[in-house]
């Protein structure tokens, strides 16, 4: 095995590395708490190369989990 490869496994043991859908979540998590919205979300998670299968699955999943209502938001936000 090559030091490359032990280094990454290593990282990736630690918690220092996240698979895709790991890192996905987290930033939609940040994101919609940032007052960002899923367009913009969805645009820079394709710019890191995450696939639209992973972006979908991880809005998804923040949204249920953290029981965020898009339009509901952006309704308060106008309101204000």
């Amino acid at each position: 095995m090559g030091r490359l490869f032990l280094l990454k496994r290593l990282a990736f043991e630690l918690g220092y590395l996240k698979t895709d859908i790991e890192f996905a979540e987290l930033f939609v998590q940040r994101c919609f708490f940032g007052d960002y919205g899923s367009s913009y979300i969805e645009s820079k998670l394709k710019k890191y190369g995450l696939d639209e299968k992973t972006i979908n699955r991880a809005l998804k999943t923040v949204m249920v989990e953290r029981a965020i209502d898009e339009q509901r938001i952006l309704n308060d936000y106008v309101l204000s």
